[in-house]
């Protein structure tokens, strides 16, 4: 139990990571795209391969696509053929755990009322402003279901992060407790002077969307017991307390990034 626990933690970080690089590439160098294994824009990370590699049961995943109400969009389908491309390489490396439906959803059908069931967002399109959908549905054996309501063009850096996180969120019972541990002012700070609050660190917010977080900062009275992992960022200015009190976590048989 401990193993699994672990193995998705590490799936999590990796998908944090993946994200982190990815916005700081959007906004040093725009236009450019990352490939962490080197090897093609559809080579899929270390950690959605082991999430694939060791998903606890089947998953249905439903690719929503108004082929139609959204042909005279060329940017949306070059982006679908990619959308569709990259959920097959799921598939396939799911070792037969995901099964793909790739669907139309013509108006006033089944399937249309299916993607509105399953919370999909629908825009207006094409020449008399039909609904168009572009999105997709992950449903679990017992029936959960996690929803990318609506695609676009713009999150393209993020696809595989987002349909990572669809999966591991729906395979996953409860969320990991992480400590975060750091000198840096991860959780938002406020500024002195005009006593305005500065935001969250976007790495806390991709943090909470897979973790139960607990901000320590650089001085804390306790780590406690339940604790899964803890997540040391830049760690100078720790005192002899905080150091003691890392070091008999770890000791007692806690993890430590």
């Amino acid at each position: 139990m401990r193993r699994q626990l672990l193995s998705g933690l590490g799936v999590a970080l990796a998908l944090a990571a993946l994200l982190a690089v990815n916005l700081l590439t959007g906004v040093l160098a725009p236009g450019a795209r990352v490939d962490l294994t080197g090897r093609g824009l559809y080579t899929l990370s270390d950690g959605t391969q082991k999430l694939l590699e060791t998903l606890p049961e089947p998953v249905t995943l439903d690719f929503y696509y108004s082929r139609e109400a959204l042909r005279e969009l060329p940017q949306v389908r070059t982006y679908a053929q990619r959308v569709e491309t990259l959920l097959r390489e799921y598939a396939r490396r799911s070792g037969g755990r995901i099964t793909l439906r790739v669907t139309d959803p013509q108006p006033f059908s089944a399937a249309e009322d299916a993607a509105v069931q399953a919370g999909l967002r629908a825009v207006p399109a094409g020449p008399g402003g039909e609904a168009a959908y572009f999105g997709i549905a992950a449903r679990n054996s017992t029936d959960r279901e996690e929803v990318l309501p609506f695609l676009t063009p713009a999150t393209e850096d993020t696809l595989e992060y987002d349909l990572t996180r669809l999966l591991y969120n729906l395979t996953r019972d409860g969320q990991p407790k992480v400590a975060v541990i750091s000198s840096l002012p991860l959780n938002g700070a406020m500024i002195p002077i005009s006593q305005e609050r500065l935001p969250p660190w976007v790495v806390m917010d991709q943090l909470r969307q897979l973790f139960q977080v607990q901000f320590l900062g650089a001085q804390f009275d306790a780590i406690a017991p339940d604790t899964d992992l803890l997540f040391i960022v830049h760690p100078r200015g720790l005192d002899a307390a905080a150091l003691y009190r890392i070091d008999q976590y770890v000791l007692a048989g806690g993890r430590a990034v």
